[in-house]
């Protein structure tokens, strides 16, 4: 292994444990994950998130159709209660021109969601939403 591979794999494993810690810590304080999964650390903390029942929302590009169902984990952690799985109608799901633009527009769909807070208003489908009123 090359110096600076060696370095690379040090600086990853550094911000892996330090991610993990961050984000378990935050999820065992009430916070709620939201993620698309996409990258590897992202996978990782999906992962880690399921097998500890955190709660999360996972954004995924899969669209949900009337015979879908997840895979073993996420199905129990949906039944337990620790997990909402979010995806856009196909209908609204735009052209990408690589998966590089659909991995941001996920990304996007998840900032918007964790933008989101108990006063926020918010439209769902003509109906407008709002925290006491």
């Amino acid at each position: 292994m090359s110096d600076t591979a060696h370095v690379w794999a040090r600086l990853n494993t550094y911000f892996w444990r330090a991610e993990k810690q961050r984000l378990t810590s935050a999820a065992n304080s009430g916070d709620v994950l939201v993620t698309p999964g996409i990258s590897e650390c992202e996978k990782r903390i999906k992962k880690m998130a399921l097998e500890q029942r955190l709660r999360m929302i996972h954004v995924q590009v899969e669209p949900i159709g009337r015979y879908w169902k997840p895979e073993r984990s996420r199905f129990e952690s949906c039944a337990h209660g620790s997990l909402l799985i979010l995806a856009p109608w196909p209908e609204d799901m735009p052209t990408f021109a690589s998966d590089y633009e659909r991995f941001h527009y996920l990304n996007r769909l998840a900032e918007t969601i964790c933008a989101i807070s108990h006063t926020t208003n918010v439209a769902v489908q003509g109906l407008r939403l709002s925290h006491g009123g």
